[in-house]
């Protein structure tokens, strides 16, 4: 039988016990578990309480929720009952430091019978009987003084009532508080539970609270704070008087129009006033020239400085009503487009998303609150609102269509369309086209782009895309028309696209698409759940043992792996999961069970407890004597034997002079002298030389008869050798080609290359690169921006001035390699900006700028290795160090009797004879402070683990050949 395991957190028991009472868990539900964190860790686990029923439910077993969690795994939680003036409960439940209380339920109000805690034998059952009546209490037939209980003397002294009040609730009118007048008092006694003056009805109320629910805590809050006051308060709610959603927004716009007169007549009255003001200012300085001086000592001083400011009083007075003035015009503007903007399909449709999804939630709270038993009339009230509002947008949105507006939905687009955002007014191409939205290419480096297509937003076989709503397009373009439109040089405006709208649907392009052959998915790989998929190693710093716990994919642990512990022996595990100690013991676990780990770093889980790496299964190698004999031998010797074999389907007369060394081609190795007999191929297998070549020979023969369609251009065709001139050797070519294909280039950098290669390249001292095609001429100015990224690769390098003060670009050894093989193997640039130009490129394939940066790597890496086994060495000293501190402090606040650590070891202390006889102190420890004290030791230091970039390379010497030894640069 199946039990439950022991809760591992204390949210889970909490939750656990609070499910015993039939509870629910969840937002919209009875309770919710929360946590209180400090510097990233969990401090105190706390329930919040959601509904009043849950309230009661725990206020009734308190101590069997106590009893329940610390049966649970051990977790003592702390459950605090309250009651307030109307006797509600309030509990708290928290695992933290906290008092415990545990008040008793207050008795009954007098108007209602209300039985004796303790019965009184001595009393007759008849005065008893009138004592509990509610109906008529007589005054003289109440107990003595002495028998009167405590808390029913406040009631003689109760102040005298101030006067009633009524706070009264429906959907219709919302929340408003009656019989309340201004300077009685009862403003600042509700201000706090969101009551605010209503100056057109002369009443207190809690704004936006029409249409709405009750705030039942809002409402008992100020009915409890004005009843202490000494007021009557009456407490009406009927949920069920509410309005229709038609009446609402004939309310709404009704009340826009008043917004919209209102403030044009207060910003016509500011604007006059500014106007008026502004006049005020002019005329204050009348009489007085413009640019006159004050007469310091003259009798006109005082009168001038008067005019001066009242001139700038007044024009500050302008300023400030010509501010009111575009404030309320602005505000009279937006509520004129109220109705407008409300009613916009689009935002309308926008709106519905929300409406429906508010709507699917109220009646999956509904179906719950039923499934529990409650009543679940609330939902069942928001239910018939939300489906009376949806009712009435979507009214709106069909008279939009009938009215000819296009709303835009997933048929009107097809993969490769462009839309037109309607916030900012450029193209982008869609990629994707789902049910709610358009998967557009977005690249936020070139943004803001006119047009922005698929081929912008991708970077190193990535496509960028960004989700676009329905509701934000405002045009649609085919891609055909798009680039027609393009290679004119325009952008289609709205009426142009919607042409091109009409004269291609989106239907026509899908039917295209989906004629033309769809390339063959892979295979989806299922993942087998009888494989373990990551390990969780719990091991703290300095611990002696650890715990491996195999996962399955969901991250749980894994039913058929066992917990694996793992012991450190005499050496701590100081390092935790990194130690070297620890690693070795988990691949030796790993490997047991034929895995090992997958290649990502350890990880912090969740709970910051340990940590995880993922892990898979070794790769079985395959043994190469494991297929067929038959097929290798004929698989090697196939193209061995056919080379020579070909001319022997000719007729026999043209056999010998077809046959000739130079009619080979390039890209095959010369046939052998001898033919080869029948024991040639096995003899030849052994001969790690002979296989080589064949390989690199039959290279171009694997390519499919059919390839698929490619952006590249083929490679140049290598022109046969010369009569009497040996072939070049095939692993050669197969280097240039790779070479040629890993360029990278752009044909800017391609020209730049072959310039400098041919010795036409100056840097001057003005900053500028000119390109000197003729001698004795000033040549032509090129742009600089390509030539670092050259340097830095190794293609170029910059000699020294020469006596006209101009230093000439050279190639590299390298960059000439690079141009030979480019002229040669013709690759398609790549198509580049000005920004991508300037980016890093690659060195060239197998050349020695890529040998240096290997090397670089290499002694950077050592150096690091260095660096991180000094600084753990240090690490494990600091540790100890740590330890040996901790220990001799404890000694020393054992002998003194302290508990808190909020003192520091005083230096040189040793604890005497007695005092170690008396705390039997460890014989260790005291030898470690009296070492301490003899030879204090000081805290180590760890080393600094800041990266730092590595250094640039010195530049690489120009090649010594002349560009006439190439014979490259004769013909373009």
């Amino acid at each position: 039988m199946a039990t439950t395991p022991i809760a591992k957190t204390p949210s889970i028991a909490i939750a656990r016990a609070l499910r015993r009472l039939g509870l629910t868990q969840g937002k919209g539900n009875d309770f919710r578990v929360e946590g209180e964190y400090k510097n990233g860790d969990r401090v105190c686990t706390y329930v919040l309480l959601l509904t009043p029923h849950a309230e009661e439910s725990v206020a009734a077993r308190a101590d069997d929720i106590e009893r329940w969690a610390a049966g649970d795994g051990g977790w003592d939680f702390t459950v605090n009952v309250r009651y307030s003036t109307n006797g509600r409960p309030h509990c708290t439940i928290s695992n933290g430091a906290v008092e415990k209380v545990r008040e008793e339920p207050p008795a009954p109000p007098a108007t209602q019978a209300a039985p004796e805690p303790q019965p009184q034998p001595v009393q007759p059952a008849g005065e008893t009987a009138v004592l509990e009546d509610a109906v008529q209490p007589e005054e003289e037939e109440r107990p003595p003084a002495g028998e009167v209980p405590q808390e029913e003397a406040p009631q003689e002294e109760a102040p005298p009532s101030k006067g009633s009040l009524t706070i009264t609730h429906t959907r219709a009118d919302g929340t408003l508080l009656d019989g309340s007048r201004k300077g009685d008092g009862a403003f600042e006694l509700v201000k706090p539970f969101g009551f605010k003056p209503f100056r057109s009805l002369g009443v207190l109320g809690i704004r936006h609270s029409r249409d709405r629910e009750a705030q039942k805590w809002r409402i008992d809050c100020a009915a409890a704070a004005l009843r202490e006051a000494g007021w009557e308060v009456t407490v009406e709610i009927d949920e069920t008087e509410r309005r229709s959603f038609a009446e609402a927004e004939a309310e709404r716009l009704e009340r826009a129009e008043d917004r919209t007169e209102r403030f044009s007549n207060r910003a016509g009255r500011a604007a006059a006033a500014s106007e008026a003001r502004h006049k005020a200012a002019h005329r204050a300085l009348d009489g007085i020239e413009p640019g006159q001086p004050i007469l310091r000592g003259h009798h006109s001083e005082r009168g001038h400085r008067r005019a001066i400011e009242r001139s700038d009083s007044h024009m500050r007075k302008s300023i400030e009503e010509h501010g009111k003035a575009e404030h309320y015009t602005h505000r009279a503007q937006a509520a004129g487009k109220y109705e407008e903007r409300r009613y916009d399909p689009n935002r309308t449709r926008r709106r519905l998303e929300k409406l429906r999804a508010e709507l699917r939630q109220q009646e999956r709270y509904r179906d719950e609150e039923t499934a529990a038993g409650r009543d679940p009339g609330r939902y069942e009230r928001r239910i018939e609102d939300l489906n009376e509002e949806i009712t009435a947008w979507e009214a709106v949105v069909e008279k939009a269509r009938q009215d000819g507006v296009k709303l835009w939905e997933a048929d009107d687009f097809a993969p490769g369309d462009f839309a037109m955002y309607s916030d900012s007014g450029s193209w982008y191409q869609v990629k994707r086209v789902n049910p709610k939205t358009l998967s557009i290419a977005w690249n936020l480096r070139l943004a803001p782009k006119q047009v922005m297509t698929l081929e912008d937003a991708t970077e190193r076989g990535n496509t960028w895309t960004f989700g676009m709503d329905y509701t934000n397009v405002k045009a649609r373009c085919p891609e055909a028309a798009m680039l027609a439109f393009l290679a004119e040089g325009k952008v289609p405006g709205t009426k142009s696209a919607w042409a091109a709208h009409e004269a291609q649907p989106a239907s026509e392009v899908r039917a295209v698409q989906a004629a033309k052959p769809k390339p063959k998915p892979k295979a989806k790989r299922s993942s087998d759940p009888k494989v373990a998929k990551r390990v969780y190693v719990e091991c703290p710093i300095g611990g002696a043992e650890a715990t491996l716990t195999w996962l399955n994919g969901n991250s749980q642990p894994h039913k058929d792996f066992a917990p694996v512990r793992i012991e450190a022996g005499q050496d701590k595990f100081h390092r935790s999961v990194w130690s070297r100690a620890l690693q070795a013991e988990i691949a030796r676990v790993l490997a047991e069970r034929g895995y090992e780990v997958d290649g990502a770093d350890w990880t912090l889980s969740r709970d910051r407890s340990g940590f995880v790496r993922p892990v898979k299964l070794k790769k079985e190698p395959q043994p190469a004597a494991e297929p067929p004999a038959e097929e290798s031998p004929a698989q090697e010797s196939e193209p061995l034997v056919d080379v020579p074999a070909a001319p022997a389907e000719e007729p026999p007369a043209a056999e010998e002079p077809a046959v000739t060394e130079p009619e080979q081609p390039v890209d095959e190795p010369a046939a052998p002298d001898e033919e080869p007999t029948a024991e040639g191929p096995a003899a030849a297998e052994p001969e790690p030389p002979a296989a080589e070549p064949q390989q690199l020979v039959d290279e171009p023969a694997e390519e499919p008869p059919a390839p698929e369609p490619s952006t590249e251009e083929p490679p140049a065709a290598e022109p046969e050798p010369p009569a009497g001139e040996p072939a070049e050797d095939p692993r050669e070519l197969r280097l240039q080609r790779q070479q040629a294909k890993a360029l990278g280039w752009s044909a800017g950098h391609a020209d730049l290359a072959t310039a400098a290669a041919a010795g036409q390249l100056y840097w001057h001292t003005d900053g500028t690169l000119r390109q000197q095609e003729l001698p004795g001429t000033a040549g032509r100015a090129v742009a600089l921006h390509r030539m670092t990224p050259l340097v830095k690769a190794g293609f170029l390098t910059v000699g020294a001035a020469d006596r006209l003060n101009r230093r000439p670009v050279r190639v590299t050894p390298d960059g000439r390699r690079a141009v030979m093989v480019w002229k040669r193997w013709r690759p398609k640039p790549v198509a580049m900006n000005r920004e991508e130009e300037c980016e890093k490129l690659r060195p060239l394939l197998g050349g020695e700028q890529e040998r240096r940066l290997a090397e670089q790597a290499r002694e950077e890496e050592a150096k690091r290795k260095a660096a991180s086994k000094a600084f753990w060495a240090a690490q494990e000293q600091l540790v100890a160090w740590e330890d040996r501190q901790d220990r001799m402090w404890k000694a020393w606040a054992t002998v003194h009797n302290i508990r808190f650590r909020l003192q520091r070891l005083p230096a040189g202390w040793v604890p005497t004879e007695e005092e170690i006889e008396q705390h039997r102190l460890d014989p260790d420890v005291v030898a470690e402070l009296r070492a301490e004290a003899e030879n204090p030791q000081p805290r180590p230091k760890l080393p600094s683990t800041r990266a730092v970039p590595l250094p640039e390379l010195p530049p690489m010497a120009a090649d010594e050949e002349t560009p006439e030894q190439l014979d490259l640069f004769a013909s373009a």
